[in-house]
């Protein structure tokens, strides 16, 4: 178990442009349904991703990210790219850590969304 400090470290190594806010609320939410149906891989999220990465353009992918347009795939693409090119730093975390990362990532991007 990774204490709190370590957990907003690796947060603050995770792209958190405020253009990326939408993006990771929905990473929020999805890791809370999981976590109440009693799914406890991340590899499930990040299978989800993936699927999510491999197909911006289709209508039902791009609203889960709170956007309206097809244009969104120009950047839920590199989203998800991103994501899962941080698996392997954030493989050894459990659900509730990865959810708290993904909070914590959230907050990081309303607050540049703010500036």
């Amino acid at each position: 178990m990774r204490s709190k400090s370590e957990l907003i470290d690796i947060s603050k190594s995770f792209d958190t442009d405020c253009r990326f806010f939408s993006f990771y609320e929905f990473a929020v939410k999805y890791i809370s349904n999981l976590k109440v149906k009693g799914i406890t891989e991340t590899d499930v999220f990040f299978s989800t991703i993936k699927k999510l990465g491999d197909n911006p353009n289709i209508k039902a992918n791009f609203s889960a990210f709170g956007k309206q347009s097809k244009n969104s795939s120009e950047i839920i693409k590199p989203w998800c790219m991103m994501i899962l090119g941080r698996r392997a730093d954030v493989s050894d975390l459990d659900m509730d850590e990865l959810h708290f990362v993904m909070g914590y990532c959230s907050r990081l991007a309303k607050i540049a969304e703010i500036k």
